[in-house]
């Protein structure tokens, strides 16, 4: 009986997971497809404008002198904003449904491992990822923009890891008590 929960348990997290990555795709692709039709209707009315008669290239010297002056007044944010797209549209570091941690990029690499467990990705868009405190099951949502510069630990992809734990026993311990100890904690992990 046990062993039939688990595994309903099993196949409802793994639809519930096979559907957010279905919806998470969708997103991706209608923003692929406004850039794409962005790009085509500015092109077929530069077309049309030059078929009537009209002069193409002053109107577009004076759209392009607009966009360059309004991309100085926001460029850090479009930076940001076209880094985080690409994180997520080239690097793709990370899935619905994996644990992940977000380092510091110049931070050195410790034998402790992750603090806090890391977090469990449950959406992500072109703009944001929305993660869940491994431990606390704090709920947060990050600019993808302000990943982009992150070392990004993606522990479900990563290789089985080694587990280091330093314990105290006193001194009357046996070592087959120690080697006991250590098989049954091996055999648990």
């Amino acid at each position: 009986k046990l062993d039939f929960v688990k595994s309903v348990d099993s196949v409802y997290k793994d639809l519930r997971l096979t559907l957010a990555n279905i919806n998470n795709s969708s997103q991706i692709d209608r923003a692929y497809q406004r850039i794409i039709n962005t790009i085509f209707y500015t092109a077929v009315t530069f077309i049309v404008l030059a078929i009537y008669g009209l002069d193409v290239n002053a109107i577009f010297i004076l759209l392009s002198s607009i966009i360059v002056s309004f991309a100085f007044m926001i460029g850090s944010a479009a930076s940001k904003y076209l880094e985080g797209i690409l994180l997520i549209l080239v690097r793709k570091p990370y899935d619905i449904g994996d644990r992940v941690c977000f380092l510091d990029a110049n931070a050195d690499v410790d034998d402790f491992g992750p603090p806090s467990g890391g977090w469990v990705v449950e959406n992500v868009d072109l703009y944001t990822t929305t993660v869940r405190l491994g431990t606390t099951r704090e709920y947060s949502t990050f600019a993808n923009g302000s990943l982009a510069s992150s070392r990004i630990l993606n522990l479900k992809r990563s290789d089985k890891p080694n587990v280091y734990m330093y314990l105290k026993f006193t001194t009357n311990v046996t070592q087959e008590q120690l080697d006991s100890f250590r098989s049954e904690m091996t055999e648990y992990i």
